[in-house]
C-alpha cells in the first residue's frame, strides 16, 4: 500500500479525544484495517460507518443487508445492528470512520432514499487527504479542530450524495419516463392554486400511481404532494414579501384549502408563521434601508 496513511493499522483504532456532540458532523473513532475474516468486526452503536476501500474488495453485512465493496469505492452504513467484513480478495484493506451528529444522520436519510449502495469515488488522494486530516484533528481537544472535522466530513458527505445522485440523473435521462417527470412537475407549476391531487398529476402523463411516485421521488428527492406543498411554500412567500395581502388570502390564492392548513404547512417548512416571516422581511427590509442611509455622504450647504 504507498499512500501515506497517518492511521493506526491493524486492528488499533483512533478514538477521538473530545468529539464535540453538538456538531451536526462529528467522529468518535478511525482506523485503517486489513479486512481478513473475524479481524473487523463492529458491534452495534448509534451512528453510522463510513468505509473506504484501500485495496481490493469485500464482502460487508450489517444486519440483514450484506453489500460489496470495491476499491476506491465508498460506503455509508448505520451502525447499530453492528457490521464484519469478509475478504474477497487476500489484500483487501481500507479506511474506516464512526460517525453521528444531525447532518450524518440527514445525508444518511438522503443516500438512504436513493438505495445507496457502494459509491465510487472520482478523487482517491482528495478522500486520503481528508480522512488524514480528520485524524489528525481527531487528536486534540479544541472546539476549532472540532469544527474542521465537522466542516470535512460534510464535504466528503455532499460529495457522496452528488455523485449518487448525478448517477441517478443520468440513468433516468436515459429512461422513457425522464420527459414524463417533466412534464409532470410542469404541470404542478402550472396548476399548484387549484385543488389538484395525485390522480390528476398522473391522468396527465399516463403512468400508473404507485410507479409513477417512485419514479417521482428518485429524480426530485421528493413525493409530488412535497413537492407541490414546497412549490406553494415558495409562492406564498414571494407574496408575503411583495404585497400586503392577507394571510387569508394568500392562502386562497396558492392552494391551500384554508387558512389553518397554511399556516400548518408554512410553519412546519420555515419554522415561523406566515405572519411573522413578513414581519421579519419587513424589518430586515427597513434595516437594510438605515444603513444604506446612514453610508450616504452628507453634502454640506454653503452660504450664498
Amino acid at each position: 500500500m504507498s499512500d501515506d496513511i497517518n492511521l493506526p493499522q491493524g486492528p488499533e483504532l483512533l478514538i477521538c479525544e473530545n468529539p464535540n456532540r453538538i456538531l451536526p458532523f462529528y467522529v468518535t473513532e478511525l482506523g485503517c484495517s486489513k479486512c481478513e475474516r473475524g479481524r473487523f468486526e463492529r458491534n452495534g452503536c448509534d451512528g453510522y460507518l463510513l468505509i473506504f476501500a484501500l485495496e481490493g474488495s469485500c464482502t460487508i453485512t450489517a444486519g440483514k443487508n450484506t453489500v460489496s465493496l470495491h476499491k476506491n469505492n465508498m460506503l455509508l452504513l448505520n451502525s447499530l445492528s453492528g457490521c464484519r467484513c469478509a475478504p474477497e480478495d487476500p489484500d483487501a484493506c481500507f479506511l474506516w470512520m464512526q460517525l453521528d451528529g444531525t447532518g450524518v444522520r440527514s445525508y444518511a436519510g438522503l443516500l438512504g432514499e436513493i438505495n445507496c449502495g457502494e459509491i465510487p469515488v472520482m478523487f482517491r488522494g482528495n478522500i486520503i487527504d481528508d480522512i488524514n486530516y480528520i485524524a489528525l484533528m481527531a487528536q486534540r481537544s479544541d472546539l476549532i479542530s472540532m469544527v474542521q472535522i465537522s466542516n470535512t466530513l460534510s464535504e466528503i458527505l455532499s460529495t457522496l450524495l452528488t455523485q449518487r445522485l448525478s448517477s441517478q440523473l443520468a440513468a433516468s435521462k436515459n429512461s422513457s419516463h425522464y420527459d414524463d417527470i417533466h412534464s409532470a412537475v410542469e404541470y404542478i407549476r402550472a396548476n399548484y392554486r387549484s385543488d389538484i391531487s395525485l390522480n390528476d398529476i398522473t391522468a396527465h402523463v399516463n403512468i400508473s400511481k404507485y410507479y409513477f411516485i417512485r419514479l417521482f421521488k428518485e429524480q426530485m428527492g421528493m413525493t409530488p404532494y412535497e413537492y407541490m406543498i414546497n412549490y406553494r411554500i415558495y409562492r406564498a412567500k414571494l407574496l408575503l414579501r411583495s404585497t400586503d395581502e392577507s394571510v387569508n388570502k394568500i392562502a386562497s390564492r396558492i392552494g391551500f384549502s384554508s387558512p389553518s392548513n397554511f399556516i400548518r404547512h408554512f410553519k412546519k417548512a420555515e419554522g415561523v408563521s406566515p405572519a411573522g416571516y413578513r414581519r421579519g422581511f419587513s424589518a430586515d427590509d427597513a434595516h437594510d434601508r438605515s444603513a444604506a442611509a446612514a453610508k450616504k455622504p452628507h453634502t454640506a450647504k454653503t452660504a450664498t
